[in-house]
C-alpha cells in the first residue's frame, strides 16, 4: 500500500505525449521536492525514455489547450476556480486562528 512520500527518492513522468496538460504533475513534483529522473513520451522503452528537459516541460505546462479540448476551461470557469481556491485558503486560515 502507498505510504506517503517519506521514502520516495524521485519519479518518472510518463505518458507526456497523451497528457492534456503537465501542470498538475509538475505541481506534485515541485511541491514534494521530488527528483524527476526521466520523462517518457511513447510506448517504446528505452527509445522513448528521455532525461527531463526543463524548457519543454514548462512550455507544455503553460501551453493553452485547443478550443476543441474537453479539458479546456471555458467562459467564467477559470475565475470561479480561482475564487473557490481563494475562499478555501481564507477559510483554512480563519479556522487556524480560532
Amino acid at each position: 500500500a502507498y505510504n506517503g512520500l517519506q521514502h520516495l527518492a524521485g519519479c518518472i513522468l510518463t505518458k507526456v505525449d497523451e497528457a492534456a496538460s503537465l501542470a498538475s504533475s509538475l505541481d506534485v513534483i515541485i511541491r514534494h521536492r521530488l527528483r524527476l529522473y526521466y520523462v517518457s513520451n511513447g510506448q517504446r522503452v528505452p527509445e522513448d525514455l528521455h532525461l527531463p528537459n526543463r524548457p519543454y516541460l514548462l512550455h507544455r505546462a503553460f501551453k493553452d489547450l485547443p478550443e476543441s479540448s474537453p479539458h479546456r476551461l471555458a467562459g467564467v470557469e477559470p475565475g470561479l476556480m480561482m475564487a473557490s481556491a481563494a475562499a478555501n485558503v481564507a477559510s483554512a486560515g480563519g479556522s487556524q486562528r480560532g
